[in-house]
Order: C-alpha cells, then sequence, then structure tokens
C-alpha cells in the first residue's frame, strides 16, 4: 500500500508526501535501486536525486534485523541444492533434511520473537507481493513431496491480528492446506513446447501458447470462494480480476496478488487444447 501510494504521490507530484513515504519504506528495509525499476518514480527521482539519496543514505533501521538475518540465512540454505546441477534427482535427500530444518528453525523463531511481520523484519526489498519467508513455505509444501508442518493457523491469526497482508496470507493458507477455498489462478497462459517434452509426441519442433488471460469461472464456484474471501475482507475474485488486468497493462502499481502470472505448461498436446479452450486472453 505505502508502494502504490509513493508512485500516486509522484504522479501527483507532491514532494512532501513521497518523501514521507519513502522514508517509512527505508527503516523497514526497501532499496533505493528497486524503485528505480518504475518508471514513473523514475521520472520524479531524476527531478529531486539529492533529497531522495539522502532519505536511504541516513537508515535507521525499524525492525529486528536478527529476526531477519535468520530467515534470510534460511533461504540461502533452501536454494542451496536446489540450484545445483541436478537438484531434486541427485540432492532430494538433502534438500529434505533442510526444508525440515528450516521448517522447525522458523517455528522457533516465530515463538521466541513473534510472527514474522513487516514490522519485525522488514519488507521483502525484491518483491513486496511476497514476504522474505514465503520460499521457505513454499518449498516445504510443495518441494519435499509431503507437507512438514501447516502454517495456515499462524497465518490465519497473523491476518486477523494486522501482522500479515491479506491477499498474502490466504494465498499461503490455500499452499498448506492443498486447495483453493479463497483464491484462483490470476493471469495465466498455456503452453505446449515438444522441444519441452519427451521426443514420442506426434508434433515436431513446435511451440503453441494461449495469450495471457483467465480462466472461466463458474458462477457457483465463484460464489463459494467469494464467501470465504469475505472473512478475511478480501474483494470478490470479479474486482481482484479488474487488478490483476490492471496490474498487468501498468506494471508500476502492484495490484495484484502474489501468484497472478502464471505459464501452465503442457505435457500433451491435447491437455494444451483443453486448457486454452477454458481461458479467456485479454492480450
Amino acid at each position: 500500500d505505502i508502494y502504490n501510494y509513493t508512485v500516486l504521490a509522484c504522479l501527483m507530484d507532491n514532494k512532501e508526501l513521497v518523501f514521507k513515504n519513502l522514508k517509512q519504506l527505508n527503516v523497514l528495509g526497501y532499496q533505493i535501486e528497486n524503485f528505480k525499476t518504475n518508471s514513473l518514480f523514475l521520472r520524479f527521482y531524476k527531478r529531486n536525486i539529492k533529497q531522495i539519496d539522502l532519505i536511504f543514505k541516513n537508515t535507521q533501521l525499524a525492525y529486528n534485523s536478527k529476526y531477519r538475518t535468520k530467515i534470510e540465512e534460511m533461504v540461502r540454505r533452501d536454494q542451496h541444492f536446489r540450484q545445483m546441477e541436478g537438484s531434486y534427482k541427485v540432492h532430494g535427500d538433502s534438500i529434505k533434511e533442510i526444508d525440515n530444518k528450516n521448517v522447525s528453525n522458523l517455528l522457533g523463531l516465530i515463538k521466541k520473537w513473534g510472527f514474522p511481520s513487516e514490522f519485525r523484519i522488514g519488507v521483502n526489498s525484491n518483491n513486496l507481493l511476497n514476504p522474505i519467508y514465503h520460499i521457505l513455505i513454499r518449498h516445504q509444501v510443495f518441494g519435499s513431496n509431503y507437507t512438514s508442518y501447516n502454517f495456515s493457523d499462524i497465518f490465519r491469526a497473523a491476518v486477523r491480528k494486522g501482522e500479515m497482508e491479506n491477499n498474502v496470507g490466504t494465498n499461503l493458507m490455500d499452499a498448506c492446506d492443498g486447495i483453493t477455498r479463497y483464491s484462483t489462478f490470476g493471469i495465466v497462459k498455456a503452453k505446449f513446447d515438444t522441444n519441452y517434452v519427451n521426443n514420442n509426441n506426434q508434433i515436431k519442433d513446435t511451440t503453441y501458447e494461449t495469450g495471457w488471460g483467465y480462466f472461466k469461472l463458474e458462477k457457483k464456484d465463484a460464489g463459494r470462494i467469494n464467501k470465504y474471501r469475505e472473512e478475511f475482507w478480501l474483494c470478490p475474485l470479479e474486482e481482484k480480476l479488474i487488478k490483476e488486468i490492471y496490474s498487468r497493462k501498468n506494471p508500476d502499481f502492484l495490484l495484484s496478488t502474489n501468484a497472478s502470472s502464471s505459464i501452465f505448461r503442457q505435457m500433451k498436446y491435447k491437455e494444451y487444447l483443453h486448457m486454452k479452450n477454458n481461458i479467456i486472453t485479454i492480450d
């Protein structure tokens, strides 16, 4: 919210408001270099370089740096074997062991210092739509062939207390529970690439893909999900879709959820065609 508010203030050329918001983001660990990729901010920045650089030069962090460092160390361990040649096939046992240890350590940190909210550990400079620890949660759910711990109850409590953004929280709840209760896939495309699958396909050296779009959703399913979404003050799926389409066409604003753009690679051409028929393209 502060990020989008800052971009809007840049459009309004409201220096006082921009500087105020930048100070808030700065003490939470957001780096000026990440802001420079925003075309709307960059125009404002070039006119006010000295004042803005001074804000980011004199930084007094407002979060628990020890807590943040511990989580960043766990993220690095999470990636270590996954990025090696062979990844899961070669290092699967080591990855499982690290995932389990990371979960145990994260639970210990939560018990010691409280939930890792943005005010406790700062923001994720590389991706404001995801908390720093999100990869730990997703990998222990999907990456190790089983869930070693279900964090859903912790996330529910955090959202209700205002310690976690509701879109992020419910998205991770769905991931932990292995169901679609609060959301649905946002902007997607389907792809069938014969170079990606094995050589037994009838079609050779060809790539088929849809444009970006969204899945058709029956009113019954949308109504069911919207009812759950109300519990955590989320907008209806119809409004969520409008935000995601706008965000895709206007990347300077962060309005979509953290899983809004997904590419579905199909292993069979028939499966690709089936998915294609269920996607309403927007570009």
